[in-house]
């Protein structure tokens, strides 16, 4: 199953969806207003089509994130989008 598929039990608010184009290197990783990374979701190879991933809210230590506004950056090697994210508890 999708890691944002309802029937996990999983808000959508997490889920983060989006198309590789090709085969490469992805990197997605949570950022906070300050601009310190929070969280790296994924840092490897990728095969071309659809991902979806589901942030758990907390950091790269496993600790839970305060409620608030967090950024994630999608980064490819000719890539670079940002979007905000917004953790409601």
């Amino acid at each position: 199953p999708s890691p944002c598929d309802l029937t996990l039990g999983l808000y959508l608010y997490n889920c983060l969806k989006f198309d590789i184009p090709l085969d490469e290197l992805v990197n997605v990783s949570v950022y906070d207003v300050r601009g310190v990374n929070v969280k790296t979701l994924i840092n490897g190879f990728q095969t071309a089509g659809s991902l979806s991933l589901f942030w758990d809210a907390t950091d790269n230590g496993g600790q839970q994130v305060s409620a608030g506004l967090y950024f994630y950056i999608i980064k490819t090697s000719d890539f670079r989008d940002t979007k905000k994210l917004i953790y409601v508890k």
